[in-house]
């Protein structure tokens, strides 16, 4: 599939199919909805109508994963704008994912067959549909195509390294955890560089790092801070600490309420 369009429309068509028939809860085919999925909705639709997140409304994820349901939200087709908005980010997931492999010097058939893979490890981990996960795809794919495309620490252009930092500060403010892969790639990033002791050019890759995360995060935080500041309900340092991670909580949870946990504790 050398030609652009015809790859964008088969991976259109693709994520099109997937998202209408694979997710039980956020697929347009599915007049009901639950867990995650009316918990994203009703903070996209507060945001939509007036309300502020953090301070009229609250959850555990970050703000922009709100932004997203408000986008989709706004136009006004309810769970058919959700389903355009995943069908989007599967096209560009599937588009970058195909260029990390051109890059590899991958057969086009091993790219292929590992996007249908992808399909398939999708079911599980995009579940019912509109997942923090599946909203961090494309700004994971994104930094590790452009470290692949560089095939050496020092050759990454200064302007790839600001795009790699607004894609780690954009997850940070979908979910944190989700920031795992840019940050390993940082670390390894810095260890060849110190290794090659080139400190002056690590820097200055650092420094337009932490310039591209600002962008998202100073502006998402001030708005955050001013907002939650006259909140009587939620203080900011609770909301802040909410959206990057519950896990370690929400887990314990999940694992006390959990039928074989009961099991044990009785036993």
């Amino acid at each position: 599939m050398d030609n652009p369009w015809l790859r964008f429309g088969v991976f259109f068509l693709l994520n099109s199919l997937f998202f209408l028939l694979v997710p039980s809860i956020s697929t347009p085919l599915n007049p009901t909805s639950c867990f995650d999925y009316d918990k994203f909705m009703v903070m996209g639709q507060g945001w939509l109508n007036g309300l502020i997140p953090g301070k009229d409304l609250f959850d555990n994820k970050g703000p922009v994963t709100y932004f997203f349901q408000m986008a989709a939200l706004a136009t006004g087709t309810g769970k058919w704008g959700i389903w355009i908005l995943e069908v989007l980010w599967g096209t560009w997931t599937c588009g970058l994912l195909y260029r990390i492999g051109n890059v590899m010097k991958c057969r086009r058939a091993i790219n292929l067959a590992a996007i249908m893979i992808f399909f398939m490890l999708s079911v599980y981990y995009i579940d019912g549909g509109n997942r923090v996960e599946e909203w961090s795809l494309p700004f994971l794919c994104l930094p590790l195509y452009y470290c692949i495309a560089s095939q050496s620490p020092q050759k990454i252009p200064v302007n790839h390294i600001f795009i790699i930092g607004l894609c780690f500060g954009i997850i940070v403010l979908i979910r944190l955890n989700n920031t795992a892969i840019i940050l390993g790639l940082g670390i390894a990033q810095a260890i060849a560089m110190g290794c090659l002791k080139h400190f002056r050019q690590l820097m200055t890759q650092a420094s337009w790092f932490v310039a591209g995360a600002s962008v998202v995060i100073i502006p998402f935080g001030l708005s955050m801070h001013y907002t939650m500041k006259y909140s009587a309900h939620i203080p900011t340092i609770s909301f802040t600490w909410a959206i990057g991670t519950m896990n370690i909580p929400y887990s314990k949870i999940q694992y006390a309420l959990s039928p074989s946990s009961s099991l044990l504790r009785l036993a």
